[in-house]
């Protein structure tokens, strides 16, 4: 009996050495298979930084001069094969100007603006609500006109170092956004009073705040930058009836829009994202990864795990997990390249594919998720970007003939030769001429033609259009 049991035992010894010798095995050879998609990642990866720091190697002190007459500087008219080499200028200017910014957007009269400026027409507006916008700018003009000569030299205002991974400070990111905000204050209340000229230097500024955002190679600056461009597109829109603009300079600032959809920085973002992520995997060997905290929640089940990835077959389990995600991570770089209606079936099938990936999929399953859905962001601002150039190039043909074209494909040569088409349709934008006005929309994020009803998420993107306010 004893002998049987010995045997059983030995047997299963066996069975037990074997599956873990298989499991290493096919570890090893998918490895081998798979690490082509990795390594790949990890030059790219490494290329982008290369490229993103170049432009900071012995910077001139105070090269590239502001654009003229309130244009940004050469980040947004030079082409972006390589970005241009920055000076120490911007730098030093940003972080003067950074603690009065957050400074004047903690002020809690700024709520009372952006409430205003977002759901009151400027032709509604009161004589307090007039006197509320000229006292805060008053009290901001000279920080305004620094940010303004920051805008102008088109360059970095903050140096990333992508060295940290997951752990990267971004410290920058949140002033540009307050910046661009009271950029736009100051554009509504320019406009009202008739300053034209000067609003729409305010809105240049917006864009030239964001421009070198492009080169940052990071989800998060590509995301806030797309989100400075709604800044722009709301106040331009809200500020400025139809007409009030030169057609002249309206057409100018058309052209100064055109290619600006940069799906590349979108891409180089994304790869850079993979590169962080597989070195955080490889680092939760020795349970020091920034993704510990976000898969375990607590210390006890981040020790587990840690415990599990210092294991052979744990190896093999993370090994396996960074191979699924930077073949996502692949197909999602060129899906970004691409117009999104053309890869949205892509995208859902890879939201489905990664939804049933297997438990030992955990790094794949947090991280994939949220980067599929960063360019339904970049077509937002595909789409903020057209309809700002066909509708100021609608209302100069109106300035200049006295009425509205029957179509688009009228005003395509005053495009560059074609209209572009809905990136969430890959249809024209929706035209309805009606008279003195026109509604012009794309159908946004649903697909659905909801009637011109402006909601950035559940309905259209309108030219001039505003969001309703939620009933209080």
């Amino acid at each position: 009996m004893r002998q049987r049991v010995r045997s059983g035992l030995l047997w299963l010894g066996l069975i037990f050495a074997d599956g873990v010798v298989a499991v290493l095995a096919i570890g090893m050879i998918a490895s081998r298979r798979d690490s082509a998609a990795v390594q790949r990642i990890r030059e790219r990866g490494e290329r982008m930084v290369v490229r993103y720091e170049r432009q900071f190697a012995d910077a001139p002190a105070g090269a590239d001069a502001p654009g003229e007459g309130g244009q940004p500087g050469p980040a947004m008219t030079a082409a972006r094969q390589e970005p241009p080499v920055s000076s120490s200028a911007a730098l030093a200017l940003f972080e003067r100007l950074k603690e009065s910014v957050e400074l004047a957007n903690a002020e809690p009269v700024q709520n009372d603006i952006r409430d205003l400026i977002e759901h009151t027409p400027p032709s509604e507006w009161t004589e307090a609500d007039l006197r509320m916008l000229s006292e805060f700018l008053g009290a901001h003009a000279d920080l305004l006109e620094e940010i303004r000569r920051l805008a102008r030299l088109g360059e970095p205002v903050y140096q990333v170092d992508l060295s940290k991974g997951y752990s990267t400070e971004l410290p920058h990111l949140a002033p540009l956004r307050a910046m661009a905000r009271l950029l736009q204050m100051e554009a509504a209340f320019r406009a009202q009073s008739g300053d034209i000229d000067g609003a729409m230097e305010n809105f240049r500024a917006i864009l030239g705040l964001s421009d070198p955002l492009i080169e940052e190679p990071i989800v998060i600056s590509q995301l806030v930058r797309i989100a400075m461009v709604t800044v722009m597109y709301n106040g331009l829109g809200s500020s400025l009836s139809p007409g009030q603009l030169d057609p002249r300079d309206a057409r100018a600032f058309v052209q100064e829009l055109a290619g600006m959809h940069d799906r590349e920085a979108v891409a180089n973002a994304l790869i850079t994202e993979a590169a962080f992520g597989m070195a955080a995997m490889e680092d939760m060997r020795n349970r020091g990864s920034a993704l510990m905290p976000e898969l375990a929640g607590d210390s006890n089940l981040s020790n587990m795990l840690g415990f599990v990835y210092e294991t052979p077959i744990g190896d093999v389990l993370l090994s396996a997990d960074r191979q699924s995600y930077a073949e996502y991570v692949e197909r999602l770089t060129r899906a970004a390249n691409a117009p999104y209606y053309e890869v949205q079936g892509e995208l859902s099938a890879i939201e489905a594919e990664v939804d049933d990936e297997s438990i030992f999929s955990l790094c794949t399953q947090m991280l994939v998720p949220a980067l599929t859905r960063v360019q339904l962001a970049q077509a937002r601002g595909e789409a903020m970007i057209d309809l700002t150039r066909i509708g100021l190039t609608l209302e100069a043909c109106h300035a200049e003939t006295g009425a509205y074209p029957a179509n688009l494909n009228a005003v395509g040569t005053d495009l560059g030769g074609a209209v572009p088409v809905d990136p969430f349709t890959g249809q024209g934008y929706v035209y309805l001429p009606q008279g003195d006005a026109f509604i012009l929309y794309s159908l946004g994020e649903n697909g659905r033609d909801d009637g011109g009803r402006h909601d950035f998420r559940e309905g259209d993107i309108v030219w001039r259009g505003r969001e309703q306010q939620d009933a209080p």
